[in-house]
This record gives C-alpha cells, sequence and structure tokens, in this order.
C-alpha cells in the first residue's frame, strides 16, 4: 500500500504498522494489516452505440471513459478503453465496466447492443396470388444488401415469400 505525507495508507493494500511505548511505556509490537479493494457501485452509463450499415462498415460504442473496459459477450477477456469511443466493432452485445483499479473491484457490466442496419423502404404489402399470377407475401426489402425481410424485419428469402398462384 501507499502512504500520505501524515504515515496514513491511502491505498487499498497491506500495512505494516509498529505501536512503540514512549516514557513510562516500554516496549512495542508490529502488526500486519489489510485494506481491501472496496465494491465499485457506479456503472457506466450515457453509453451510445452506433448500429453497422449491411453494406460495410463496423460498430462503435461512444461514451466510455480510459476507466473502462469491454468484451464482446461469451469473450473470455476485457479489452481496455483507451479513449471516448470504443471503434471498429462487429455486430453484437459488449459488456462494459468500470475496470478494477488499486482501490475497487471491477463495477458490474452493462450491455450495449451493436445492430445492423438497413435501409428499410415502407412495408411492401402482400400481392395475393391468383389462380394465374403467383404472389409475395407482405416484406421489406433493403436496398443497399439487396436481401428480403419479413414483416417483422427478420431476414428471409424470396423463395419463403412466394405464394404460388392456386391454379
Amino acid at each position: 500500500g501507499a502512504l500520505d505525507i501524515n504515515g496514513k495508507p491511502v491505498y487499498a493494500g497491506t500495512y505494516i504498522v509498529t505501536v512503540t511505548g514512549k516514557g513510562a511505556y516500554v516496549g512495542s509490537f508490529t502488526k500486519e494489516f489489510v485494506i481491501n479493494k472496496a465494491a465499485q457501485t457506479d456503472v457506466p452509463v450515457g453509453l451510445i452505440a452506433n448500429p453497422i450499415s449491411c453494406r460495410d462498415g463496423s460498430g462503435t460504442i461512444a461514451g466510455v471513459t480510459i476507466a473502462m473496459e469491454y468484451r464482446k459477450v461469451g469473450d473470455a477477456d476485457y479489452t481496455k478503453c483507451t479513449s471516448s469511443k470504443i471503434t471498429g466493432l462487429a455486430a453484437g452485445e459488449y459488456q462494459i465496466r468500470y475496470a478494477e483499479n488499486e482501490n475497487y473491484l471491477a463495477s458490474d457490466d452493462v450491455t450495449v447492443t451493436i445492430a445492423i442496419s438497413h435501409n428499410f423502404g415502407a412495408l411492401i404489402e402482400e400481392t395475393p396470388a391468383t389462380c394465374i399470377d403467383d404472389g409475395m407475401k407482405a416484406h421489406y426489402y433493403c436496398s443497399d444488401c439487396r436481401k428480403f425481410f419479413d414483416a417483422g424485419k427478420n431476414e428471409t428469402t424470396e423463395t419463403a415469400l412466394h405464394i404460388p398462384a392456386s391454379s
């Protein structure tokens, strides 16, 4: 541990204290004691996740500090934040927390999601099949990545949206 200018402990750590008698008091004893790290009660707030375009790029999380660290959900190790923004992130969920330091244990995690953004227009209404012509279920189409999405915006295929003619 470390001592301040008056010789008092200022950080978590192990300290050794010797008490020595003065005047009519004689003798001394030495005792070791430990100041444990405190629990970190703060959690990161004000984090802003910026999505990834379906065409290219990577996601970012803004609002972090160098006192924080992050990892993708499922990864074992955390990476230390080095600025106010984490860049180069793939789509997925990330856990962010205050890192352990000389006085505090690591904080609880906050989960942030980096989503993929698509360029959807309006919902394309269902085209019913007739006895002659095929139809198509209601869907969205992303003009950037040229993929189809069902009415719930879940990726699907053109084949899955196809309604055969009822001949």
